[in-house]
C-alpha cells in the first residue's frame, strides 16, 4: 500500500526512486534481488574461507561436461558458470516487483474488481511470491554447485529447477480453478496457504529423492504439462492485444530456450572433444553454459508473464479494452461467483487491485 501510494508522489525525473513507480517495479525487484543475492553470497565467502580453501575436494566429474576449468582455491571455482545464476534472481525479483504492481479499483472507467484478476488479487501476488522464492532457490542452488563442485551442490541445484516447475505447476492449476470454477477457486493467500504448504513439502521430498528420479524424466514431464497447459490457455478466451503480448511472450521463451540449449550442448560436444578454442576456453569469461543460464533466466522471466503479468485473464484485458464482461473459457462470470471470489479481496477497501 505504502509502494502504490507514495509511487504517485514521485515525479518521474528524480533518478533512482522513479523505479518504486508501479510501471517499474518488476525492473527494480530484478535489480535489487540480484545485488542482495551477490550480497549474501560475498558473506558466505568471507565466513567459509580459510587457508586450504573453500570448499573441499571437488567431486569426480562434476566439471567433466563443462568447459570452463576449475580453479581449486577459489570461492567460484568455475567463476562464470557460478555468477551467471544470478540471473534467476533476477528473475525471481521481477516476479516480486510484479506482485507489488496495483492498479487502480477504477481503471479507464472500468471497475477492475468485477475482472477475474482483480477478484484473485491476494491470491495472484501469493503465487507470484512462490515464483520469485523458487527463482531465488534456483540461483542459489545453481551457484553454489558450481562454485563447490560438491555432490550436495548437485543435488541442490537439480532439486531447484524441480521447485521452479512446481510453482509453474501450482500457478497453472490455480488458473484453470479459477477460469472453470471461480466460486471455488481459492481468491486470497489464507485460501490458497494450504495448496502453497502441499507445493512445499512436494519440493522438500524431491529434493530429498534427488538421486532416485530421473531429471530427464520428471524435468522435462513438469516443463510438457506446462507448456500444454498454457498453450490450451491462450487458445481459451484470449484476443487482440491479450493474445498478441502472449505470443509474443511465448515466442521471446521459445528463442531463449533454443538459444540457450544450442549454447550448451555446443560447449558439451566441444568439451567431450577436447576442442579447446575461443568458444570453448577453461580460462575464459564467455562461456556457453553461461549463455544457457542468462536464456533460461529470461525463459522463466517470460513465462511469470505469461502466467500471472497483465494478461494473465483474458476477462481482464477483455473488460479493460473493450467494456466488457470478465469471462471464464468463453463463458461470462456469474455475478454471484466473482461476489464470493472477491468478497475477502474487496473487503480490504484499499482502493486497489491487481
Amino acid at each position: 500500500k505504502f509502494l502504490h501510494y507514495s509511487s504517485s508522489l514521485i515525479p518521474p525525473f528524480c533518478g533512482i526512486f522513479a523505479f518504486m513507480k508501479p510501471p517499474y517495479l518488476p525492473m527494480a525487484g530484478a535489480l535489487v534481488t540480484t545485488c542482495a543475492i551477490a550480497i549474501v553470497l560475498g558473506i558466505v565467502a568471507a565466513a567459509i574461507s580459510d587457508d586450504d580453501g573453500y570448499w573441499g575436494e571437488p567431486q569426480k566429474k562434476a566439471n567433466n561436461k563443462y568447459c570452463e576449468g576449475i580453479r581449486l582455491r577459489e570461492f567460484a571455482r568455475t567463476p562464470a558458470n557460478s555468477w551467471s545464476n544470478l540471473a534467476y534472481g533476477a528473475a525471481g525479483g521481477w516476479a516480486f516487483g510484479r506482485a507489488l504492481v496495483r492498479k487502480p479499483a477504477v481503471h479507464d472507467g472500468i471497475d477492475t474488481k468485477s475482472t477475474a484478476a482483480g477478484t484473485a488479487c491476494a491470491a495472484k501476488q501469493a503465487l507470484l511470491v512462490l515464483w520469485g522464492i523458487s527463482c531465488v532457490g534456483l540461483a542459489f542452488g545453481s551457484f553454489l554447485f558450481h562454485a563447490s563442485l560438491q555432490r550436495w551442490g548437485q543435488q541442490l541445484d537439480v532439486a531447484s529447477m524441480y521447485w521452479v516447475m512446481n510453482a509453474g505447476l501450482a500457478t497453472t492449476v490455480w488458473r484453470w480453478c479459477f477460469r472453470i470454477a471461480p466460486r471455488y477457486a481459492p481468491s486470497t493467500a489464507l485460501r490458497l496457504l494450504p495448496a502453497l504448504l502441499v507445493v512445499m513439502a512436494v519440493d522438500v521430498i524431491m529434493w530429498d529423492r534427488k538421486w532416485v528420479m530421473s531429471t530427464s524424466k520428471v524435468f522435462n514431464g513438469q516443463l510438457a504439462v506446462l507448456i500444454v497447459s498454457e498453450f490450451l490457455h491462450t487458445c481459451r478466451g484470449y484476443r487482440g492485444a491479450a493474445l498478441k503480448w502472449r505470443l509474443v511472450l511465448s515466442l521471446l521463451s521459445l528463442g531463449a530456450a533454443i538459444v540457450g540449449l544450442t549454447f550448451r550442448q555446443t560447449g558439451v560436444q566441444h568439451k567431450e572433444k577436447d576442442n579447446i578454442n575461443g568458444f570453448c576456453s577453461p580460462d575464459g569469461w564467455f562461456q556457453p553454459h553461461s549463455v544457457w543460464d542468462v536464456m533460461t533466466a529470461l525463459e522463466l522471466l517470460a513465462l511469470v508473464d505469461i502466467q500471472l503479468g497483465p494478461s494473465a485473464f483474458p476477462g481482464e484485458s477483455m473488460a479493460q479494452k473493450d467494456q466488457l464482461p470478465a469471462m471464464t473459457l468463453g463463458k461470462d462470470l456469474e455475478s454471484n461467483a466473482l461476489d464470493s471470489a472477491g468478497a475477502s479481496a474487496a473487503s480490504a477497501g484499499d482502493g486497489t487491485t491487481c
